[in-house]
């Protein structure tokens, strides 16, 4: 998102009563004890999500973290964290919240507390645009026989070892080494979160196509720790707020304007078509 379309968002969000004041922008020399400072992990390596872009952290949850450190009067501190050490950081007390497009999942529930969910997610699939034709069905997502890419660490990688059972799963440290793994003839499929997937064929256009069909039905939050039920309760708090007025939505639309072109009503259809024939 370049600087002028960034100023517009702000000036629109600030109209309908979602800031005041102004906006906070990265600061590495902020004393961590300080209580005046929200320290928000990041893995800035899922675009559109949160990702680096000359230097500047930016992204859907760069632009709410701006915004929810205005709303709770504090200044804003990026702590940027590899993916696998983001709840370790959060448990330790190095920082206060993860917003780096972090899923809900019964594992992470027992470790950290999370926020209300913020936006529908899922799992999905990018194959070389000439094999697009073969995938018709989710079924034929389960049943490929070739190398599928996961980024480790993630519930693709947990979906992938657990369903795709005639695939060599191949890791992968970020979803941007995709591509190079497909010109390669390392991966013959790439399965990632599904902004994740749309940004990479926005990327790659004319290579890599997208199976729009959802393989999974997750929702996105933020992580707290659960020694600090205060800030979980004011956050919470704020997102209700956001939601209500709407601002949430025009944020969201401003980054991901496919999302609700997605057919997330059937997911949980496909899926369990899918897991039958495998006989789950």
């Amino acid at each position: 998102m370049n600087s002028n379309i960034y100023k517009s968002l702000i000036v629109t969000i600030c109209c309908i009563g979602l800031f005041s004041g102004c906006i906070t922008t990265q600061n590495t020399n902020i004393n961590p004890n300080s209580q005046d400072v929200l320290r928000v992990g990041v893995s800035t390596d899922y675009p559109p999500i949160i990702y680096k872009q000359n230097r500047q952290i930016v992204g859907v949850e760069a632009d709410l973290a701006k915004a929810l450190a205005i709303k709770l009067e504090k200044k804003l501190e990026f702590v940027e964290i590899k993916w696998k050490d983001l709840i370790p950081a959060l448990n330790s007390g190095k920082i206060d919240i993860i917003m780096s497009g972090m899923s809900i999942t019964m594992p992470r529930s027992m470790q950290i507390s999370f926020t209300e969910p913020y936006l529908r997610s899922g799992l999905m699939a990018a194959v070389p645009i000439e094999e697009i034709s073969k995938y018709r069905i989710p079924a034929d997502i389960i049943f490929h026989r070739g190398q599928v890419g996961v980024v480790k660490d993630t519930v693709a990688e947990e979906f992938a070892r657990r369903f795709l059972i005639n695939a060599n799963i191949v890791l992968l440290k970020k979803a941007s080494e995709a591509p190079h793994y497909f010109e390669s003839k390392r991966i013959t499929m790439f399965i990632h979160d599904a902004y994740a997937i749309g940004w990479l064929i926005s990327q790659n256009e004319g290579e890599l196509g997208g199976i729009w069909t959802p393989l999974s039905n997750d929702s996105i939050a933020w992580g707290i720790s659960r020694g600090n039920p205060k800030l979980l309760k004011n956050v919470n708090a704020i997102l209700k707020e956001w939601k209500k007025s709407g601002a949430l939505d025009k944020l969201l639309d401003t980054w991901l304007p496919f999302r609700n072109k997605i057919p997330w009503g059937n997911t949980n259809n496909n899926q369990k078509k899918s897991l039958k024939v495998l006989g789950y």
